[in-house]
């Protein structure tokens, strides 16, 4: 997402520009819509930015994958690159010598930090059967899920017996 903001450079500090964004992703998968800010600052451009995007996850839960939509919203403040004294790259968004301000990376990045690490396709999805693999949304599993042979399998039982309501009196 390149912005050209040479009127804005021209304008005072403090001045304010507004956009409305709805553009394809430069990945190409997917469309951005939401609100841009840009603030005239003493070293440069104040973004402020709040956007969404509808992105196809794999739940986490029964394993089908399902549109989910990210909301972002974000604040950084642009410089010209040539104003780094050390010559290396700046981490923020930078403004190019034709004053083009690309967001492109902050954006990529502030999208992939909102993508939750567990997506589920609803809250209430029952997953998948950890034996057979039956989806326990769509069917009741008949496997049988005691513990044996396993090492935990006698504290299970003790756990069962210390409860109040199994004791008989």
């Amino acid at each position: 997402m390149k912005i050209n903001v040479s009127q804005l450079l021209n304008e005072a500090i403090g001045s304010i520009r507004e956009y409305a964004v709805d553009e394809e992703l430069e990945s190409g998968n997917s469309r951005i819509a939401g609100s841009m800010k840009l603030m005239r600052t003493d070293k440069g451009v104040l973004v402020s930015a709040k956007m969404s995007t509808d992105t196809q996850s794999t739940c986490s839960r029964c394993l089908k994958e399902f549109g989910q939509r990210i909301d972002v919203a974000f604040e950084e403040e642009a410089f010209h690159s040539n104003d780094e004294p050390s010559g290396e790259q700046p981490e923020a968004p930078a403004i190019d010598d034709k004053r083009i301000l690309d967001l492109t990376e902050a954006l990529e990045q502030y999208l992939y930090l909102a993508v939750p690490v567990k997506p589920v396709c609803r809250e209430d999805c029952q997953g998948i059967c950890s034996r057979c693999g039956a989806d326990l949304n769509e069917t009741a599993c008949v496997c049988d899920h005691e513990a044996r042979g396993s090492p935990w399998a006698e504290m299970l039982k003790m756990a069962v017996s210390d409860r109040p309501d199994s004791r008989v009196n």
